[in-house]
């Protein structure tokens, strides 16, 4: 009896990581590049991380001011995120990598 519930539970524990490896391979990966108004790149890096699917926010130098990473399910949902980025005051340009 052990052995088969043993098989039972291998079984489970395999369609589980399988699900979770479809569910990976199903995330949206893009970085954001932003500029951003001189003196507001704090602020805006503030309002940027309370987005829901951005990831992180790093303050660069040079040409962009701000590099976002955000994970999505959907590039429907990538679209709504940058719309929210474009929209956070300050935020002058954006620029979109998205990741295969």
């Amino acid at each position: 009896m052990s052995v088969f519930i043993n098989f039972i539970t291998t079984a489970k524990v395999k369609r589980a990581v399988e699900s979770e490896r479809r569910e990976t391979l199903r995330r949206v990966v893009a970085f954001v590049l932003a500029t951003i108004r001189t003196g507001k790149e704090y602020d805006v890096v503030e309002e940027v991380r309370k987005i829901e699917g951005v990831k992180e926010v790093f303050i660069t130098y040079g040409v962009w001011d701000a590099l976002i990473r955000v994970e999505v399910s959907s590039l429907s949902e990538l679209d709504k995120v940058v719309t929210q980025i474009r929209g956070v005051e300050g935020v002058e340009y954006t620029t979109t990598l998205v990741g295969v």
